[in-house]
């Protein structure tokens, strides 16, 4: 269920002042930013500074103000990507590109990003998928789980901007737990999610240090710290990664587990601080209802 006194904060530009043009949002707690770009606006959002130029998009035609038709993409050229799809699909209306630095999202990050929008959009959508094949490529052990949780971002966030072309709900941020790729598993009927685990909601900042903990032995890990980076990642052995990544990589695991049951801060696990705001669904008959 929901919480209707959670507040989520993030700023929108409208390039111009004018509504229907281009959007450039952003998040608080988040370093991946959102650039809406109508097809008639590319050669002015070129000329966007700062913008990076690494990440992945989605292609819209809208109809009734709901998409009818869409592509998934990735980019290394930022908007300049949009150049060829004007000549060669002239088909849609408008671009929602997710756009990170570098160094904060990873080749492999991206590669795997794109597949699983478009594994996920074949799935799930309600309207046509421009895309052929969904691609296989090789993702790092310690960079599924960030995929899984940027995927579920994009998601929602297509949601919050009202291009939402999916059956699953999309005012609750959704937990990246859950195996979507299995490719023979039957459609999963609309659900309401929790939100996912995000560091500056809870007051623990950037710069500050969480430990693992073994949750299959239960017991603390103190040979492995984790310094926390922004609101959804940390930053553990040199590299930037989610908790429940690396928590993955620690136990060996097939999937990305739940992240908090695996790290505390100050002594206490972050699940248990979670849920103190969340509190687990209750089990029905069946099954967890989550």
């Amino acid at each position: 269920m929901s919480d209707p006194l959670r507040v989520t904060t993030y700023t929108t530009q409208l390039i111009g002042g004018v509504s229907d043009g281009i959007r450039l949002c952003r998040f608080v707690g988040r370093t991946m930013l959102t650039l809406v770009v109508p097809r008639y606006r590319v050669s002015e959002a070129r000329q966007l500074p700062d913008v990076p130029v690494r990440g992945v998009y989605y292609l819209l035609k809208l109809e009734y103000g709901r998409p009818s038709r869409i592509y998934a993409g990735q980019t290394v050229q930022g908007v300049g990507r949009l150049d060829d799809h004007q000549s060669k699909k002239p088909w849609w209306d408008l671009a929602v590109m997710f756009l990170a630095p570098d160094e904060e999202f990873p080749m492999d990050v991206v590669n795997g990003l794109e597949a699983k929008m478009i594994r996920y959009a074949k799935k799930h959508a309600f309207c046509k998928v421009d895309n052929g094949n969904v691609p296989n490529p090789y993702v790092s052990p310690y960079s599924e789980g960030l995929v899984e949780s940027m995927h579920d971002e994009l998601i929602w966030r297509m949601g919050i901007l009202g291009y939402r072309f999916s059956g699953v709900a999309d005012d609750v941020e959704p937990e990246a737990d859950e195996d979507e790729d299995a490719q023979d598993a039957p459609a999963k009927a609309p659900t309401r999610r929790q939100p996912p685990f995000n560091f500056t909601e809870f007051g623990i900042d950037a710069g500050e240090l969480i430990e693992f903990y073994d949750a299959k032995a239960r017991r603390p890990r103190e040979d492995i710290v984790a310094e926390v980076v922004d609101g959804r990642h940390i930053s553990c052995d040199g590299e930037v990664t989610s908790i429940s990544a690396k928590a993955q990589a620690v136990m060996g695991l097939k999937h990305a587990p739940r992240g908090t049951e695996y790290w505390t801060w100050n002594g206490r696990r972050l699940v248990d601080i979670y849920q103190e705001k969340y509190p687990a669904p209750k089990k029905t008959k069946g099954g967890d209802a989550s």
